[in-house]
Formats: C-alpha cells, sequence, structure tokens
C-alpha cells in the first residue's frame, strides 16, 4: 500500500484533510473516524493519522472527491470546540501511533506523541555546561577488547554496520575502524589529526591579507534566509512534507544521556551547515556536502560531546584547519546563526536537516550518513519538547568559546605577526625615507650644477660684451686719428 501526499488545516471546529490519491479506487474507498484516529484506504493508498486532539463524526463531517485534481477532501469535527491543534505540518509525528507507556528499565522510556516527556520538568538547563564522564565497560583481564565493537550513528545505537561497507564509508569518514574504536579514542585521534592539519600559514593569510579580509568581511556581514525571511522558518513547505512522507516513521528509545548526546550532536551538525550557508552566501555548492560532513566530527568521526563547550570546540577546531575560509570572526559569526535557529524551534531546525538529506542524498557515497544520522533526526526532532530545544538555545547563548580553548596557539601567531607586520611596515618607512631623502640631494645637486653652468655663461657673456666694447673704442679711436690726418693734409696745402 501507498501512503498518500496530504495536507491538513484547521479551524476552531473542524479538522480538514486533503488526500492526493489519483489512482485511487473509488467504489472501494473507506474512512474510519474514532477519538484521535483517522484512517483512509482506498487502493492501493492507505492512510493512518493520530492527532493530538480528538475527532469525531457528525451530522456536519463531509466528503467529497476531485476527480480533476484526483484528491479527496474530508471535513471532520473536534470533540472539544475551540482547541487547537498543535504541529499538523509535522506530519511524521501524526504518523507514529501513540504510545505513552514507560519502560521497565530503568532510565530508558518511549518518546510520547507530543514530545512532552516526563522529565522535561525535571531536566536541569545547567546539565548542558556540565563535563559527563561516559562510563566504560572496565576491562577485567578476562575480555578480549580487540573483538568488543562500539556504537555510532543517531544516540550510537548502530553497531556492526561499516565492518561490512568499510570501501563505502572510507571516503566519507577520517576514521578507519569505527567499530573497534571506543568514543574516547575518536576524540583523541580526531584531536592528534586537527593539530597535524592546522596550517599556520593559510590562519595568517585569511587573517593579514587584505584581499582576503575583504572577502571574509563580507561573508561575516552576510545575512542569512533565518534572519531575513524568520516568519519562514516556522512553516514547512510542500516540498519538504514529501521528503517526511518518505521518511516514515519511528520509534526511539533514549535514556536521559542518550537524548543529551543526540542534542549535541545534532548542534555539531547544524554548525557544519550554518558555516556552509554563510561562506556560499545562501547558494550551496558541489562542495557544500562535502563541507558538512568535513566540519562535523559526527558525521566524520563518529564521535558523540557531553557539553557544549566540547562541541564548539571541536566545530571551531575543524573550520580552522579545512574550508576554504579560515577565520576566527567568521567562526563567531556561525555560533551566533546556530543559536538562532535554536531559538527558532524544531521546524526551523527540521528545515536545516531537510536541506542536509538532499545535499548528502546528491553527493555519494554521503547518503550512508544520511541512514547514519539525519533520517532519525528528521524524525525524531519532531518529537522533541519545543522547551528541550530552547533551554539547548539558552545554554548555547552562555557558552563562551577563547582563542586559547583551541590549542593552535592563535594568539601567539598573531602577536608574532603584528610585530613581523609591523618591523616590515618600518622597514618600508626606512625605505621611503631613505628614497625621499636620495631624491632630495639628487635634485639639490642638480640645482647647484645648473647654477654653476649658468654662473659660467653669464660670465663668458661679460667677457664678450667687454671684448665688443674695446672693439668699438678702437675703431672710435681709429676713426678719429684718420679725421686728423686728413685735416693737417688740407692745412698744408
Amino acid at each position: 500500500m501507498l501512503t498518500p501526499l496530504f495536507e491538513l488545516s484547521q479551524n476552531e471546529d473542524n479538522v480538514a484533510i486533503i488526500i492526493k490519491a489519483p489512482y485511487a479506487n473509488i467504489a472501494d474507498t473507506e474512512v474510519y473516524v474514532e477519538d484521535t484516529d483517522f484512517r483512509f484506504c482506498s487502493s492501493p493508498y492507505y492512510l493512518r493519522l493520530h492527532f493530538p486532539g480528538q475527532i469525531k463524526e457528525t451530522e456536519y463531517t463531509s466528503g467529497k472527491y476531485d476527480s480533476d485534481k484526483g484528491q479527496f477532501t474530508f471535513i471532520v469535527n473536534k470533540i472539544n470546540q475551540g482547541e487547537h491543534f498543535p504541529d499538523l505540518d509535522l506530519i511524521s509525528k501524526l504518523l507514529i501511533p501513540p504510545n505513552n507507556h514507560r519502560v521497565a528499565k530503568p532510565g530508558i522510556e518511549v518518546l510520547s506523541e507530543s514530545g512532552n516527556l516526563s522529565d522535561d520538568e525535571d531536566d536541569d538547563e545547567n546539565d548542558w555546561f556540565i563535563e559527563q564522564e561516559i562510563q566504560h565497560q572496565q576491562n577485567d583481564g578476562n575480555i578480549d577488547t580487540s573483538t568488543q565493537t562500539h556504537g555510532y550513528g543517531f544516540a550510537n545505537k548502530t553497531k556492526g554496520t561499516l565492518s561490512i561497507m568499510k570501501d563505502e564509508f572510507s571516503e566519507v569518514l577520517d576514521i578507519t575502524d569505527p567499530d573497534h574504536t571506543c568514543i574516547k579514542d575518536r576524540c583523541h585521534l580526531s584531536w592528534k589529526q586537527e593539530q597535524d592539519d592546522f596550517d599556520e600559514d593559510q590562519y595568517l593569510a585569511d587573517l593579514m591579507i587584505p584581499e582576503q579580509q575583504e572577502v571574509i568581511q563580507a561573508l561575516i556581514q552576510y545575512t542569512p534566509c533565518w534572519k531575513t525571511n524568520p516568519d519562514d522558518r516556522t512553516q514547512v513547505s510542500a516540498s519538504e512534507q514529501e521528503i517526511m512522507k518518505q521518511l516514515g516513521n519511528r520509534e526511539y528509545l533514549l535514556g536521559s544521556q542518550e537524548k543529551c548526546a543526540a542534542l549535541l550532536s545534532l548542534v555539531n551538525i547544524l554548525y557544519a551547515y550554518c558555516y556552509d550557508v554563510r561562506t556560499t552566501q545562501g547558494e550551496h555548492t558541489v562542495e557544500s556536502a562535502w563541507t558538512i560532513n568535513k566540519l562535523s566530527s559526527t558525521l566524520c568521526w563518529l564521535q558523540s560531546f557531553t557539553s557544549l563547550k566540547q562541541v564548539l570546540i571541536s566545530n571551531m577546531r575543524r573550520s580552522l584547519c579545512y574550508p576554504l575560509y579560515r577565520e576566527w570572526r567568521l567562526n563567531c559569526a556561525v555560533q551566533d546563526d546556530v543559536r538562532i535557529i535554536l531559538s527558532q524551534g524544531k521546524r526551523s531546525i527540521l528545515k536545516c536537516l531537510l536541506s542536509i538529506h538532499t545535499m548528502f542524498n546528491n553527493s555519494e557515497p554521503r547518503y550512508l550518513l544520511n541512514q547514519l544520522y539525519i533520517v532519525d533526526y528528521c524524525i525524531w526532532i519532531q518529537q522533541v519538547s519545543d522547551k528541550r530545544i530552547q533551554n539547548l538555545a539558552d545554554a548555547l547563548n552562555e557558552v563562551t568559546i577563547s582563542k586559547s580553548d583551541l590549542r593552535f596557539d592563535l594568539e601567539e601567531l598573531e602577536t608574532a605577526a603584528h610585530i613581523v607586520q609591523e618591523e616590515e611596515m618600518e622597514r618600508a618607512l626606512c625605505n621611503h625615507v631613505s628614497t625621499l631623502v636620495l631624491c632630495s640631494n639628487s635634485e639639490q645637486s642638480d640645482s647647484s650644477s645648473s647654477s654653476s653652468s649658468s654662473s659660467d655663461e653669464s660670465s663668458d657673456s661679460d667677457d664678450e660684451s667687454d671684448s665688443l666694447s674695446s672693439s668699438d673704442e678702437e675703431d672710435k679711436t681709429h676713426t678719429k686719428m684718420q679725421s686728423l690726418d686728413s685735416d693737417d693734409t688740407v692745412d698744408s696745402d
């Protein structure tokens, strides 16, 4: 049987159920309404919904079929008039049968239909800050630890899968033998690799080169969709509902520590997603799936966390090691993005997860990460209480990470780089001053030479003038003598 596409709406008195079933056998269509249960059967379609409030058939209940659109429309009545049914757009919740009983095993419980778990009221908001030790079974000398397998995937519930799919996962995981590597060792191994992969030159280039800083500043100032259109983050689109329908439904048995670990890993994944959105300015690229995979140690190292600070340190370390842009202020902007998404609630988180799911499906073999983590997160987040998510957002807002927490000696690197930069500026200034002095001296020398040449020319001109003047006098004297001689000759006659 096929699960048809459907849409739900409500007013104070009724719930409208629109079912798209173009190949339905109209003659064999059956509808059943009782308490919180609605069932629709029309071969080859079957749909069973469990509403958060009670419904019933009355004289006002109606149903019709639009042959042009191939869809049924049913109007059923609410038993409690004026009651608001929450989360009708989160269809995975409606597909899950209600099951509110507690399991006898201490600390384990079945998630309720609404997600409002009884232990939510007793949760201490400060739990997110407390470093918790993961309990490991002590080796008494009689246990062969080489044959022990360790969990991974959503809430670390999967074991033994990766050993038989080692070739496929080798392209998406940095850990080589997850089945025989405990969570504590995964943390140590990823930390060591990050220390080896951190590139001081790349970090300083993004910090000091003006062209790089100009690009990074634009990324920091970018306004993502969760800021520009916050109202859209509270609505699930038709295409997103189609994905949710395909994901199906399932039931999760999680203890309090497992729920905490699952939410912390969720933050780790959301951080990687927000980094990609900010650095691509909302236009995901063919590298986006790789970026999200690489920046999340949950997805890359199958790592689990015990505190929010540990999560952020891991994300920030990896974002300074692997992607194109590696800058501290950019990290801080991404952290604020995660806080905003969490504060907007489960629908905003779900939209991010569905986007990741689509990207991973189109990036072979990262679809395997969907099977390990993302599908479960898409279903489970719809069941988590709003209070728990808000507590997580508030706690994240209180966490402060310093550069020294990353253990990359960033402050020392920056100080040394600034000293070198100042020395280079001083040398450049000295060279510039020296050049100016040389130019000034050269100009003065040229001016002196020009003055001397001018003086020589003036002297030559004066000499020539004196010579000409002397010659004129001689000519005048000669002429006068000739005149006197002529007079003497006349007198003689």
